[in-house]
């Protein structure tokens, strides 16, 4: 709303064949303007040169305030003029089960909308959204915030996550994948987790007969600090160094010499 007049320039195709031809004559228009206390300017393309007359409007740069045109048929196509940017506010019609005044949080209060309480502005706060009737491109949208803000229909899941963008809007099929994703590289992370544990105490064990004398703790913090394919080789670094300061055979294994007699190992 503003209490100075304004034109706003609105670009409609005249789907009508030439029985309304003009839409500044229509009543329910000549009312808006009036509530809102602006001029509407509407500019109708020749009829059979729509198309034409729509993609040079469209390369010029220029555009009006309001266009009320059916996308499809455009030479880009609306995806094309979304990702382009051309197409990017848009207001959006819709229900909810109750507002809050944003300067005191009630639902009725005294505060009037529009005005500043103690620097803060008074507004309705919308909460509870029930239900969303249409989606309109528009040049200023009453929520200033409201906008295309990312398009995202599927491609290289990993890519996404790897680089994701600022501000992203996600369909729910979409999200399922990414939550089944989720799942299975936290399973996959438990399983990583669990291996390195083994390695860990791998590598404990082995170095505390390699090097009796070094302090559990230290080697603790060593490990620890280390990333798996560090640990890996150092687990069997210390196996093998293991294996040969105390060859690691089975206690009962014979263990008998070129020449000794049998069951030398027993004569005292």
């Amino acid at each position: 709303l503003t209490t100075e007049k304004k034109t706003l320039s609105v670009y409609i195709r005249d789907n009508s064949s030439g029985v309304i031809g003009d839409y500044g004559r229509v009543a329910a228009f000549q009312a808006a303007a009036e509530r809102l206390g602006v001029e509407l300017e509407f500019v109708h393309p020749t009829t059979g040169g729509e198309a034409d007359q729509f993609n040079l409007m469209i390369g010029s740069g220029k555009y009006p305030d309001i266009i009320v045109w059916e996308f499809s048929t455009a030479a880009m196509g609306l995806s094309e003029l979304i990702d382009s940017g051309i197409l990017k506010e848009v207001s959006v019609s819709c229900s909810v089960k109750r507002k809050v005044c944003s300067v005191c949080g009630k639902e009725t209060c005294p505060h009037e909308k529009g005005k500043l309480y103690g620097g803060k502005p008074a507004h309705w706060v919308l909460l509870e959204p029930t239900d969303a009737y249409e989606c309109s491109f528009v040049a200023v949208p009453a929520q200033r915030g409201a906008g295309v803000v990312k398009r995202f229909a599927g491609g290289d899941l990993d890519k996404l996550l790897e680089e994701p963008p600022q501000e992203m809007l996600l369909t729910k099929s979409q999200t399922q994948e990414i939550g089944k994703r989720f799942r299975e590289l936290r399973q996959q992370a438990l399983w990583g987790q669990a291996y390195r544990r083994e390695l860990e105490a791998e590598a404990l064990r082995y170095s505390a007969i390699v090097q009796p004398a070094m302090p559990r703790a230290v080697m603790e913090s060593a490990v620890k600090g280390l990333a798996l394919e560090e640990l890996r080789e150092m687990e069997k670094t210390y196996r093998q160094m293991a294996q040969k300061a105390l060859p690691l055979a089975p206690q009962l294994a014979p263990r008998r010499q070129e020449g000794e007699p049998e069951n030398g190992q027993f004569i005292i």
